[in-house]
C-alpha cells in the first residue's frame, strides 16, 4: 500500500505547479506516505495538522455542518489544503504548494482527484 501511495504522491508533484509537499496521514498523526521538494519536516507537520483536523472536524459535527470533506488555509509563503479520504474518514491527503508559483484552483483539483485515487487503494 504505501509503494502505491508514494507513487500518487510522486505523480501527483508533477500535476502541480510549485508542489512543496505531500502526505497522507492517519487520524493518529503517523504519515503512511510522504514526499517532500524543500526543507520540511513532514511528521511535524502532520502531527500539527491532525489536531487541526480534529478540531475542525469535531467542531463541524457539533454544529451539525456536515461532515468535513476539506480544509484550504495560506500562510505569507504557501497554500496548504487537507482533504479527507473518503471512506472512513481515518486518513487524509495534506498538499502543500508555494504560493509564488502554486495556485488555490490547481491544489483543489488535483488533490481532490488523487485524495479518491488514493481512497481506493487504503485498508478498510
Amino acid at each position: 500500500m504505501t509503494t502505491k501511495l508514494d507513487d500518487m504522491l510522486q505523480e501527483m508533484s508533477t500535476e502541480m505547479n510549485g508542489f512543496f509537499a505531500g502526505s497522507v496521514t492517519g487520524m493518529d498523526g503517523i504519515n503512511v506516505a510522504q514526499m517532500t521538494k524543500g526543507k520540511v519536516n513532514p511528521e511535524s507537520v502532520s502531527a500539527q495538522l491532525t489536531v487541526l483536523m480534529k478540531l475542525i472536524t469535531g467542531s463541524a459535527e457539533k454544529a451539525a455542518m456536515g461532515i468535513v470533506e476539506d480544509v484550504l488555509f495560506q500562510t505569507a509563503d504557501y497554500f496548504l489544503m487537507s482533504i479527507v479520504l473518503p471512506g472512513d474518514n481515518q486518513y487524509f491527503l495534506t498538499t502543500i504548494v508555494d504560493r509564488k508559483s502554486g495556485n488555490i484552483g490547481n491544489l483543489r483539483m488535483v488533490s481532490k482527484i488523487y485524495a479518491e485515487r488514493m481512497a481506493k487503494v487504503m485498508p478498510r
